[in-house]
């Protein structure tokens, strides 16, 4: 699912973020990436970016999103109890 499907607060402010992307920026965090979508949008210009989510559903459910395509491939880490998601 795109963005242009949905609509909440968060997706609102997407094109904000990124249009305030630098050409040189190399990395992005995305903290509190829920369903990674500005995570995906992000990484269609920045080489790398992480998004920190606290939930191992919500990796889940990104991993399936990342293998029906939708969003590029997640791995997932832990540190301090928490889960980063690399896209």
């Amino acid at each position: 699912m795109t963005t242009r499907a949905r609509w909440n607060h968060n997706i609102h402010y997407h094109g904000v973020v990124l249009k305030n992307v630098r050409p040189t920026t190399r990395s992005a965090l995305d903290v509190g990436t829920g369903d990674g979508l500005l995570a995906a949008e992000l990484g269609r210009q920045v080489p790398r970016v992480v998004g920190a989510v606290a939930t191992a559903s919500t990796v889940a459910v990104l991993n399936h999103l990342a293998e029906a395509r939708v969003i590029v491939p997640v791995t997932a880490s832990s540190a301090d109890g928490k889960r980063a998601l690399h896209v």
